[in-house]
Parts: structure tokens; C-alpha cells; sequence
């Protein structure tokens, strides 16, 4: 798909359509994660993820994908929100940094 990236319009019309085209792989990733990480606290979190946009839907609030958009745009806007792992060691930032002191 080829998106003018100075149209905001065709930008988001191009995320959209991604999250529609990915919202299933991604739901079962999670869910997958819940049953199966090696990590107790990945799973944990996964499955309160699960339970709470379950309990959503039962609720009748807003659909999910319009949940998910919004919430990549929140965290697009603040990515500090996004807790580190819980790994004591300094990973890589898609920036080239590291995330040593951040808490």
C-alpha cells in the first residue's frame, strides 16, 4: 500500500486497515502469552488483559478495535507509560539507547 505520509487521512486510513487485517494474530498472541510465557508476570498481565477487554465486550463498551487504536495512539503520544521488563539488565531502545535507570 503506498500512503503519502504528509496526508494524516491516508496515514491513519493505513494503520487502520492494518489493525483490522492483524486484530485476530494479535488477540491470540495475547492470549497465547497468557497461557503459555515463561514469565509468571507476562502472563499475569496478559491475562488481565484478556479479562478486562473481555469483560468489555460482555459490557457492550466500545468495540475492541476502536479500544486498541486508541490505546497505540495514547502510548504513541507518552511511550514512558510502557513498563520495562522486569529484568534488572539495560535492553536496547529501537533508538539505539539503552533503558538502564529508567523505572
Amino acid at each position: 500500500m503506498d500512503v503519502n505520509l504528509d496526508d494524516a487521512t491516508q496515514v491513519a486510513e493505513a494503520v487502520s486497515q492494518i489493525f483490522r487485517e492483524n486484530a485476530q494474530a494479535a488477540a491470540l498472541s495475547v492470549v497465547f502469552c497468557a497461557l503459555h510465557d515463561p514469565s509468571p508476570r507476562v502472563r499475569l498481565d496478559a491475562s488481565k488483559y484478556v479479562i478486562e477487554h473481555a469483560t468489555r465486550v460482555a459490557e457492550g463498551d466500545a468495540d475492541p478495535l476502536t479500544t486498541l487504536v486508541k490505546e497505540f495512539y495514547a502510548l504513541m503520544e507518552n511511550p514512558a507509560a510502557v513498563s520495562s521488563s522486569d529484568s534488572t539488565t539495560p535492553t536496547t531502545t529501537p533508538y539505539g539507547g539503552t533503558d538502564a535507570g529508567k523505572e
